[in-house]
């Protein structure tokens, strides 16, 4: 990792972490699919390995401090830049439960 590329606070890393596994759990609890599609997976790689805020040598992201391997699989996590999202599925499910309440 360069000098200019720092991770966020231990505490905003320790917010993000638990905000993915809660996303994860959330989405147990509702019966939705746990893991991204294979392609999804790749394609979310791809996408991380041409980013500048990919810590290669430690394999995590620089923008949340999050361990790729950990959180590509996952269908409800997301990139904090915005570069790629849930699986779709899981978001239109978390749309028609948040109607529905």
């Amino acid at each position: 990792m360069s000098e200019e590329q720092k991770y966020p606070s231990y505490d905003e890393q320790t917010k993000n972490f638990l905000r993915s596994v809660t996303d994860v759990i959330q989405g147990m609890m509702r019966g939705q699919e746990v893991y991204a599609s294979r392609e999804l997976r790749e394609k979310r790689q791809e996408i991380c390995n041409g980013c500048d805020k990919l810590d290669v040598a430690q394999g995590r992201c620089t923008a949340c401090g999050c361990f790729l391997k950990g959180k590509i699989p996952f269908a409800a996590s997301e990139c904090p830049e915005m570069k790629w999202g849930m699986d779709n599925l899981a978001i239109e499910e978390e749309v028609l439960r948040r109607v529905q309440k």
